[in-house]
């Protein structure tokens, strides 16, 4: 009678131990969090191996930290892709007065032309030419229409006689411009009426008659052209 009690109550405990095995198996198998809390890693990244296919589980409630040495060199990687943008060209406007007092240079072969016409006929024939000369020196640069004018010259004057002339120097300053040219056959003889009407320009007072020897020693004729502002509705220079 003995023996058969303690045989039941063996049966009953491995019955018991069992039970505790098969609930654990159940457990470890259908609750990742459970088999997470087991290996103490707290949600983070809890991975099981099920039997038909490898798995891996990423809880996304709880997403990493992310650390200072993270964080600092995402924000380097974000700077070094920042392109600086360079600022739109603004167009040229104002006046640049450090050119104040700074004459255009005339060669001397053109000085020694009004010295010489001086001396045979007792008069200044170049006063006009140095009068605008010296105004223009006074005159600080409009920087935008100096820019235009200059542009608008040069072309006309290359235009009237293609590979004649050649420009040494121009410049504008307020309202006043010079060229100095330079040709190997001709001596310049003004813009067309239509460039100085259409640019509010007049032109006419040159310093000319010089000759000079070139590089090559070729002889070319030298002048100096002044344009000045012009309004042609009450037919006045503007100075």
């Amino acid at each position: 009678m003995l023996a058969k009690r303690d045989t039941n109550r063996l049966a009953i405990g491995v019955l018991a131990v069992m039970l505790v095995v098969a609930c654990v198996f159940v457990l470890k198998k259908w609750s990742p969090r459970f088999n997470s809390d087991l290996h103490g890693d707290h949600g983070v990244i809890s991975a099981f191996t099920d039997e038909r296919s490898h798995v891996v589980s990423v809880d996304s409630q709880t997403p990493p930290p992310i650390r200072e040495r993270d964080r600092s060199h995402s924000t380097e990687l974000t700077q070094r892709n920042q392109v600086d943008v360079p600022p739109k060209a603004r167009p040229l406007s104002g006046t640049d007065d450090s050119v104040i007092g700074v004459p255009f240079l005339v060669p001397a072969s053109l000085e020694r032309v009004c010295v010489l016409g001086e001396r045979k006929q007792g008069v200044d024939l170049c006063e006009r030419q140095h009068n605008l000369l010296a105004e223009m020196a006074k005159q600080p640069r409009d920087l935008a229409w100096a820019a235009k004018t200059e542009t608008l010259i040069q072309d006309e004057v290359l235009s009237l006689s293609p590979g004649d002339f050649f420009i040494r120097n121009i410049e504008c300053r307020s309202s006043i411009c010079a060229v100095e040219l330079e040709s190997p056959t001709s001596w310049y003889s003004g813009a067309s009426y239509e460039f100085d009407a259409a640019n509010g320009l007049v032109d006419g007072v040159t310093m000319g008659g010089a000759v000079e020897t070139d590089s090559e020693g070729r002889q070319v004729k030298v002048s100096v052209v002044l344009f000045t502002k012009f309004d042609y509705t009450t037919s006045r220079s503007i100075r």
